[in-house]
């Protein structure tokens, strides 16, 4: 866990080691939700910047996270199947 101090101007620094690990990168957009007493940050991707649909071998579609992206989780792509209103 890293600790990080506001700023009398309400700025907060994030540590690079956790902007490697969280796949973000300067001038990506941040998600901020309040639960609880904790903030969480999250990355914000749209979901045409997440994730694609593009045609694979004999015709199938292949769903395909952007180079550079955090890996893919079974949750995760039910959440783009979802956005994407695929079956």
């Amino acid at each position: 866990m890293s600790a990080l101090t506001l700023t009398y101007s309400g700025s907060l620094s994030i540590p690079e080691s956790v902007f490697q690990s969280a796949h973000i990168r300067e001038g990506d957009q941040i998600d901020v939700r309040v639960e609880g007493e904790s903030i969480v940050l999250e990355r914000h991707a749209p979901v045409a910047t997440r994730a694609s649909v593009v045609p694979g071998k004999h015709g199938r579609r292949i769903l395909r996270a952007p180079d550079g992206s955090a890996p893919m989780t079974v949750e995760s792509v039910k959440q783009l199947m979802e956005d994407l209103d695929l079956p």
